[in-house]
């Protein structure tokens, strides 16, 4: 029986890369502008003429691909954010868009440059998220990034719009905000998870407490309670805000109410 999924290879003139900045959904991180792991692919890219070989490329899911051999044009179809467009290099595939800017162009050396694309077509959301799990190996991806993916936190996301934090919340394990893709977000939605698991009064007493789970269990325990537990919790969705109001009082007014006896 096939799987139904097929894979391209091409070769591709760095100058003129795609624009894959609207189709980074399926990527399991955000890229990181700085660092040791970018410094070395930016100056790879910029001098070294073996780049396509020496970088491990771009795999990018798509709808369908198509080549022209007259014009030499490679086009792509996408058209589900949710499964198609960048699925893993991240890291290069930022530093592609900084050498096409014409403002770096004295960084450049003289020869041309290329990059090695993989094209996947024929998947689907269970299959994009095993892909990015798999092919994501140079550092293991985080389970709240596939989770993620998996559209797990949906539900969260829509009960906290509108509240001032929303868009301060990084939902995969590096995530930065779409006008300063530099800074990281500050708070992880496994914090968020913590509050609300404490709250699930199906499985919690005043003798029974979650703590090996959000304590003791660290972020994985976490997120595989919510994910598991989510008929439970759904009913408090519509008063989120309000316990992470009151977690956010607690935290700040426990230190003088204790002092104060």
């Amino acid at each position: 029986k096939t799987l139904g999924v097929k894979n391209y290879y091409a070769i591709v003139d760095a100058l003129n890369f795609f624009d894959l900045d609207a189709w980074r959904k399926t990527n399991v991180r955000d890229p990181k502008a700085f660092g040791r792991v970018p410094e070395r692919i930016r100056v790879s890219l910029n001098e070294n003429t073996l780049f396509p070989y020496v970088n491990r490329g771009i795999i990018i899911s798509a709808k369908s691909v198509s080549y022209n051999n007259q014009t030499n044009e490679l086009r792509l179809e996408l058209d589900n954010p949710e499964i198609h467009g960048l699925l893993d290099g991240g890291h290069s595939y930022l530093q592609i868009r900084k050498f096409m800017d014409p403002a770096n162009q004295s960084d450049r050396q003289v020869h041309p440059q290329y990059v090695r694309v993989e094209i996947l077509t024929g998947l689907d959301k269970d299959k994009t998220v095993d892909i990015a799990d798999g092919r994501n190996t140079s550092n293991q991806v985080k389970e709240v990034s596939l989770e993620d993916l998996r559209n797990t936190f949906k539900e969260i996301k829509d009960a906290l719009k509108g509240q001032p934090y929303e868009h301060d919340i990084a939902y995969k394990e590096y995530e930065t905000y779409s006008d300063r893709p530099d800074v990281p977000k500050p708070i992880s939605v496994t914090e968020i998870l913590k509050c609300l698991v404490c709250f699930d009064r199906e499985k919690f007493t005043d003798e029974k407490h979650p703590t090996n789970i959000v304590t003791r269990g660290g972020e994985n325990a976490t997120i595989e309670y919510f994910r598991d537990n989510m008929v439970n919790m759904r009913p408090l969705l519509p008063v989120l805000p309000d316990i992470l109001r009151l977690w956010d009082t607690i935290l700040q007014k426990f230190v003088d109410a204790y002092a104060a006896g």
